[in-house]
């Protein structure tokens, strides 16, 4: 009886120490395909984000407009982007002071831009998009001085859609420095990586003095 007993206990000694090797083989196991597989598929993301990066850049899109920068004001420029093409009008450009509708300028005056985009692709545009790209500077050497017409009660935003055709007025305010000239443009950086076509408007300082 005694053998018996030392026998059985054995064989569950023995089912037991078998189960716990072979618990920890498939957890190692395991954790490694895991990591092998989130590695692969990290690699994988990786490739497919670097293909849709090469797909994006090969969208074809080349800027074929000259560049136009003997524009004045009244002049109506040429305008070609990645998201479609338009006309831009300069009508009138004016120096209202250092203050409007209580909101002081933050350099030395605040200039307002009356301009008129037409949409000339076949596509409809969207009129924030347009005036996010451009700006205006006091240096060509410069960086820009956007819209900032939200800011002001007697200024409107330019917003919502422009229709193939379509023309819509709009208007553009923006602090700037005292100068002799100054330059109404797209953002340089859009000109550079190559999503716009280059062109500027100059405005004599007197031109925007009533």
């Amino acid at each position: 009886m005694k053998k018996v007993l030392l026998t059985v206990i054995s064989l569950l000694f023995t089912a037991m120490f078998l189960i716990a090797c072979s618990d920890d083989g498939n957890t190692t196991g395991g954790e490694e395909r895991n990591i092998e597989n989130n590695t692969e598929g990290d690699n994988k993301l990786d490739e497919e984000v670097n293909d849709d990066s090469s797909d994006s850049n090969s969208g074809y899109f080349e800027v074929t407009e000259e560049p136009q920068m003997d524009l004045r004001l009244g002049d109506t420029g040429l305008v070609q982007t990645s998201i479609g093409t338009y006309e831009l009008t300069l009508n009138s450009a004016e120096i209202v002071g250092t203050e409007l509708d209580g909101e002081a300028t933050l350099l030395d005056e605040l200039i307002v831009l009356d301009l008129t985009f037409k949409n000339t692709s076949d596509d409809t545009l969207v009129a924030e998009d347009l005036m996010y790209n451009l700006g205006i500077a006091t240096s060509l050497g410069g960086s820009n001085t956007s819209n900032n017409a939200e800011h002001f009660e007697s200024i409107q935003v330019f917003e919502g859609e422009i229709a193939p055709g379509e023309e819509k007025q709009a208007q553009f305010i923006a602090d700037v420095k005292t100068s002799d000239e100054y330059y109404f443009r797209p953002s340089p950086g859009v000109v550079s990586n190559g999503t716009h076509n280059d062109l500027l408007w100059t405005i004599a300082d007197g031109e925007a003095r009533k």
